[in-house]
């Protein structure tokens, strides 16, 4: 039987009665313990049991739950505060404890049914959803990513760059959508001058990014790469059009750093001249459809069920990304309601 047939026959046994439900729960781990699939089995069995817990019970698992993530934060704040000091011996001890005690755990090892991950939003689950994954995405309520991305971060200050990419190869299996961390493992590529892999990371970002900010960075991170290929047209144009989402000083100075190297002033282009030079090189002028269109349905969705927070989170990206005035009315409103 396959793991879904094996799944619902044990679900059909379910009475409502609790205690009953719970010895009859606990016979069918015992009896699947030896299956191929036990682990996927036993698992299941677990969301089960956790699903007919009394709410009062179901508390106290989630108090507990969140004391283990307050500890994490306690680390992960910790070795913030060490890294601004640029104490980076001192957060790499804490933070290496940190993820060794974590996968000596196993917890949330993915097995042939489930993957498990860390998503900040249902807009990035949806992303990574379009993907089709064969297996069963599982959300976790642990922000395993940030500690993986910090560990990788002070690893690369450290110099340590196959380390540093392994620790950001952990973080992005948690969340292969967040842009931040594919940056971060594209930096590693820039430093050692691999720039074809520079390339592909930098534009894996176009389908995952949902803010000008990280939008303007892909078209610098492209700007870079060309310079290197010596393309200084189209490196210039990268980086006029990426001033258009964000006044980035890094964009400023490559201007002047070409400007410098090729001894030619460039003139800015208009919109339309740098969006057909980018075109013409196959290179994306603007957000991926189905982030806007994921957005506006979030928006909408939150807003008639008067989520009120969620409305306003998912408008602001839409905003952010058209500059629409009756998206602005409406963010206008939610925030009225809000308050």
């Amino acid at each position: 039987m396959t793991y879904e047939t094996i799944m619902g026959k044990i679900s059909s046994g379910l009475t409502g009665d609790f205690e009953q439900d719970i010895d009859y729960l606990n016979k069918q781990s015992q009896k699947y313990k030896e299956h191929k699939l036990a682990k996927e089995i036993l698992r299941g069995i677990g969301r089960m049991i956790f699903a007919i817990l009394p709410e009062d019970k179901k508390a106290e698992i989630g108090r507990l739950t969140d004391n283990h993530i307050l500890g994490m934060e306690n680390i992960v704040e910790e070795a913030e505060f060490q890294i601004g000091k640029k104490n980076f011996d001192k957060a790499l001890t804490m933070l290496k404890a940190m993820v060794n005690k974590f996968e000596k755990s196993k917890l949330y090892q993915d097995d042939s049914v489930n993957e498990y991950h860390h998503f900040n939003n249902p807009l990035e689950l949806f992303l990574y959803s379009l993907s089709k994954p064969a297996k069963q995405i599982r959300q976790v309520q642990e922000d395993f990513v940030h500690p993986y991305v910090l560990y990788g971060f002070v690893l690369l200050e450290l110099k340590q760059y196959d380390k540093a990419r392994n620790a950001l190869e952990k973080a992005l299996k948690w969340n292969p959508v967040k842009v931040s961390t594919i940056f971060e493992l594209a930096e590693i590529y820039k430093i050692e001058k691999k720039w074809e892999k520079y390339l592909e990371f930098t534009n894996i970002c176009f389908g995952y990014v949902y803010t000008s900010q990280d939008l303007a960075r892909c078209y610098r991170n492209l700007g870079y790469y060309y310079v290197e290929q010596k393309e200084y047209d189209l490196a210039s144009n990268l980086y006029y059009y990426s001033l258009g989402l964000d006044k980035s000083q890094m964009a400023q100075s490559q201007l002047a750093f070409i400007f410098v190297t090729t001894g030619k002033q460039f003139s800015p282009p208009s919109v339309k001249e740098a969006q057909r030079v980018l075109e013409s090189h196959k290179i994306p002028l603007w957000f991926n459809n189905a982030v806007i269109m994921i957005a506006s349905n979030l928006a909408t969705n939150a807003e008639e069920v008067q989520n009120i927070d969620e409305a306003i989170f998912y408008y602001g990206i839409l905003y952010d990304i058209t500059g629409s005035e009756n998206i602005l009315q409406k963010l206008q409103k939610l925030h009225k309601e809000d308050t």
